[in-house]
Formats: C-alpha cells, structure tokens, sequence
C-alpha cells in the first residue's frame, strides 16, 4: 500500500495516496478494525486467501509456522487471531477428513467477497490505466491473489527504525503528508486536524509522533512545525520505491497470460479452497 508522496511528482503515486484502495486501510468498519489497522495481521489473511485460492493447483498446505514467517508476527499473535478469525465468523473452522490431527479453515462468502474486493483495488491502483471491471474479474485469479500476498508479506516485513511505525496505516500516512509538505513541514494543528477528519479522533497521532521523534525520522523545528529528517525521507523514500516494484509487477501479471503462481511454504495437503491451521 502506497502512502507517500513522488518526488518526481509522478501522478500515479498522488492517485495511489488518494485510492480507493489506500482508503480502505482508514475506514472504520467491522473487517477495516480487525484485518486492515495492522499489515502484519493484513498479510496473514493475503496468505491464507491466497492458499486458499491456489487450493486447485498446489498440493502444499499454509501452516501456522508458514504464517508466523511471512506475516511476522508471532506465533501466540496468530493463534490469537485465528481463533477470534473464527470467532467473527470469518472464517469456519472444520476437521480435516484425511488428517484429524489439522483442523482446516474456510473463509466466509462475506470475507472472500471484501477480501476480493481490496485485490480489485490494488490491481486498478496499481496498473493505473485498466479498467475498473477488467481489475475485479483479475482480482478473482490465483495468480492474482499470490502476487498480493507477496506484496502484503513484502510492507508486513520490512525492519526499519521505528518499526511499529511501518506496519500502521494511519502511521504511514502521518508520514506521507510530512513527505508531501517538504522542507517547510507542517504544523501540528494541521496534522491533528487531519487525523480528526480521518479517524474521527487524534489520540493515535500523539503515539505515531512520539515513536517517529525517538526513531529519528521526525522532528520539530523552532518554528513549531514538524517535518521529515533526512533519514526519515530516506525512509519514506524507500517505501516509494517498494510500491513502485510491486506496482510494476502487477502491470506485468496483467499483461501476460502466465500459469498461475503459488507461495512456497511447508508440504502437504490441501482440499478445495481451504487451508490447514
């Protein structure tokens, strides 16, 4: 998800700020809270979506142990959120007919539904120039869908300073609007009006702030006004150049005729559209 700004003043990086896609990460809604306010927790449901789409071409199974690796999170933090995945009815929890030891997971009409939804908007965001129908009808593939895992595993583990700062949406955006002010920064009036406007409160902006300050990738001048440092640029920078290689690579997927692609990740078995946790 891109949240910055070009300083090539390239157009599509300004349209990507402004998506619905990037949008859909600040809403607050029932699968907005749960799945989307952390992109760790993001690129776990990217996987499991994406095994569960490959289930028709790959004998390989998505274990919690796989999940752990790619989302970096935890193992407790995904157990955590399996469990309460299923508690929300997310997903549906069933045993396994041909192993009672695995329990495998079957995403909700609703969560396939959103959850194909957000691919669609990646895929017209970042291609730019497709249409709209042509983006939702894709969203549906499994090549598809492994790419955006791919992509969502890729900003769920990055390692920068601040670190909790990258995985945070609403923290990436703070930092987008400090890179679109530039040199001359902005107030903090102006921040925590923007937060409002967004959010509905500006609770979060003091923490993101305070991490980015101790960081070293935010300060403030003595005019009052907070801006990037030079490593905080840097970074932000970074993240740029990061949408700017998935971006590509999904214009490439769309305009080829490849064989779908799989994550690799532990062996084993994998029934219709399901995945084992």
């Amino acid at each position: 998800m891109f949240i910055g700004h070009s300083p090539s003043g390239d157009p599509s990086l300004h349209a990507a700020r402004r998506s619905r896609y990037a949008a859909a990460f600040l809403a607050d809604n029932r699968f907005a809270r749960f799945w989307l306010r952390d992109l760790r927790a993001h690129a776990a449901l990217a996987l499991i979506m994406a095994r569960a789409s490959a289930a028709r071409v790959t004998q390989e199974t998505l274990t919690r142990r796989g999940l752990v690796e790619l989302s970096g999170l935890s193992m407790s933090a995904v157990q955590n959120l399996l469990t309460e995945a299923c508690a929300r009815r997310d997903f549906s929890r069933e045993e396994d007919a041909c192993d009672r030891r695995r329990m495998l997971l079957r995403p909700s009409p609703e969560t396939s539904a959103i959850f194909t939804s957000l691919v669609g908007d990646f895929l017209l965001t970042a291609t730019g120039d497709l249409s709209e129908a042509e983006c939702a009808d894709r969203a549906k593939d499994a090549q598809a869908v492994a790419l955006y895992a791919r992509f969502a595993s890729a900003l769920a583990g990055i390692r920068r300073p601040g670190g909790k700062l990258w995985v945070r949406p609403a923290a990436l955006m703070m930092l987008g609007d400090l890179m679109v002010a530039g040199p001359k920064g902005v107030g903090l009036h102006v921040m925590r009006r923007r937060s409002l406007q967004r959010f509905g409160s500006a609770d979060a902006l003091d923490e993101h702030l305070a991490l980015a300050k101790l960081a070293g990738l935010v300060e403030s001048g003595q005019d009052h006004r907070l801006r990037l440092t030079p490593d905080g640029r840097g970074r932000v920078l970074e993240q740029i150049e990061e949408w700017l290689l998935w971006s590509a690579e999904a214009r490439v997927m769309m305009a080829t005729s490849a064989q779908p692609i799989t994550l690799s990740t532990a062996a084993g078995s994998l029934p219709d559209r399901r995945f084992a946790a």
